[in-house]
């Protein structure tokens, strides 16, 4: 609830529960370019002909001329779309698998136990935190590493800045509220360990760098995938994820 004794305006206050239902509202969501259901639909229906009459889908939504290919009559037959149903579901799914899609909802989902869990670090294993930082920085974005570097102790992130006595995080309050079992699975479930191998919170991440709990475990979340994701596509090498 809203306290005036504290100090903060009242408007600073909502500008953080606003932001909160509007994430709430992206977690219900798949794409950043939001795609009908309908379209989400028809792409499942794609997969799963594709993969019953043995087309390599990732190889048929990649080619310019496949509206030509022969397979695409058979696919669309397979699936039960039409020919315009079938150009809107490659498009989108071509999209996706280039990258222009994220699947936030695992992330934001109370009780997400994703790749998060099967995914730890050994600084010492792998090198220095110079070693690691030239790696990860080719997949991660700083404020990834940063997160990462603190929840696992790999050494990856700046020297890190303690808020000021009285700090109160209104996002973090916000999104706790709006999420309030993902924060006990976070603390309960995922592998903590901080920059010095002591246990460390997502919601002491985000005091320690100045953002909510629950931003820092998205921020994890999508990191751990991105790395795995390299891995799988062989531009990581697997050693790093154990």
């Amino acid at each position: 609830d809203f306290e005036r004794t504290n100090g903060a305006r009242f408007s600073t206050y909502a500008t953080y529960w606003i932001r909160a239902a509007v994430l709430r509202v992206i977690a219900e969501k798949d794409d950043f370019i939001r795609a009908p259901e309908h379209v989400s639909s028809a792409i499942k229906r794609l997969g799963d002909a594709a993969q019953s009459i043995g087309v390599d889908l990732t190889e048929f939504t990649s080619k310019a001329a496949w509206q030509e290919a022969k397979a695409a009559k058979e696919l669309a037959e397979a699936a039960g779309l039409t020919t315009g149903q079938l150009e809107r579901a490659v498009a989108v799914a071509d999209r996706r698998r280039r990258g222009g899609y994220v699947e936030m909802k695992p992330f934001l989902e109370p009780g997400f136990k994703g790749v998060v869990e099967e995914v730890s670090f050994d600084g010492k294993r792998h090198g220095t935190s110079d070693d690691l930082h030239a790696v990860f920085s080719c997949y991660l974005l700083p404020k990834e590493m940063q997160v990462l570097g603190l929840r696992y102790g790999i050494g990856l992130e700046p020297t890190a800045v303690d808020q000021p006595s009285g700090f109160r995080d209104y996002q973090a309050e916000a999104e706790e509220y709006l999420f309030p079992s993902a924060g006990q699975q976070a603390n309960s479930e995922f592998v903590t360990r901080g920059r010095s191998g002591e246990e460390m919170s997502f919601k002491e991440v985000g005091k320690r760098i100045g953002i909510s709990g629950e931003y820092c475990r998205r921020l994890c979340a999508a990191a751990l995938e991105k790395l795995r994701q390299a891995a799988e596509d062989g531009r990581l090498d697997p050693a790093f994820l154990f």
